[in-house]
């Protein structure tokens, strides 16, 4: 995987395995075909791929943004994929 964090956040609920997101995406294929784009979506991360796991927990919190680049066998086994990732609030359970 490979990812870049644009901006870290500022919230001080940190990213782990069970928490509850509400973030704004978009995901592409590495030619820029958009596939899939959300807005102020919730998601619980143990219920995302695994790119987004891996990557996510403990990287950024509350406000952070990230690009991540997922290789196909943690993502959805077809192709690699490129997230531009918001993450607007964290909620550990």
């Amino acid at each position: 995987i490979r990812y870049k964090v644009t901006t870290p956040g500022t919230g001080t609920d940190v990213i782990g395995e069970r928490s509850d997101l509400v973030v704004t995406y978009t995901g592409r294929y590495l030619d820029g075909t958009v596939f899939d784009a959300g807005t102020e979506v919730n998601f619980n991360l143990s219920t995302l791929i695994k790119g987004w796991q891996i990557i996510l927990a403990n990287r950024i919190t509350a406000g952070g943004k990230i690009r991540i680049i997922v290789p196909s066998h943690l993502g959805y086994g077809v192709r690699p994929l490129d997230f531009d990732i918001e993450v607007t609030k964290v909620t550990n359970n």
